[in-house]
């Protein structure tokens, strides 16, 4: 299976040629945004083994463009004064590649694993009073293993298991300049 969503437009704040806090025009549009998510699945059932299946899921998604922008004045015009309004262009990208066995041991007991690892990018700048940045590099890899057991009779189920996760991040949150 797999599904893919894109998305490229504008906010819905009215933006003037020129940035009002430094009088010269805007470097980038800070309305602009474009993105867009491909997630794919692959499950395998072999029939040699009836209570197994391994399913492989790859998420990809990217954004570029305004991120918790903000505006002042009339909620109605939606127009930014830049007096104490903000702008924050983003672009950030994640990546996740998953699996996920199951396999049954008996009637009433199933094994499950998963393994995940994740990338992750962002960064963004904000004009504005705050002139803030930020750039944010994570890796995370995950591992849970699960017994489920549910009752024949239907009085007892439970679960037991382990979760392990191992995250790297590096991070800069800092005045922009």
């Amino acid at each position: 299976r797999l599904a893919a969503e894109g998305l490229k437009g504008n906010t819905y704040t009215d933006y003037s040629a020129i940035n009002g806090q430094t009088g010269k025009p805007w470097t980038v549009d800070p309305s602009a945004v474009e993105k867009h998510s491909i997630r794919g699945k692959l499950l395998w059932t072999p029939e040699a083994i009836s209570d197994f299946s391994a399913k492989l899921t790859v998420a990809q998604r990217k954004h570029d463009g305004a991120y918790l922008n903000w505006a002042e004045g009339d909620p109605k015009d939606y127009e930014f004064t830049g007096a104490t309004s903000n702008t924050r262009v983003s672009d950030t990208d994640s990546t996740v590649v998953s699996t996920d066995i199951e396999y049954g041991l008996s009637e009433s007991l199933t094994a499950h694993l998963l393994l995940s690892h994740m990338d992750y990018q962002a960064h963004f700048t904000e004009s504005g009073a705050d002139n803030f940045q930020m750039d944010q590099d994570e890796k995370t890899d995950t591992l849970e293993a699960r017994l489920a057991y549910a009752g024949l009779d239907n009085d007892v189920d439970g679960v037991v298991g382990v979760y392990y996760s191992k995250r790297d991040q590096d991070l800069l949150a800092a005045p922009n300049g």
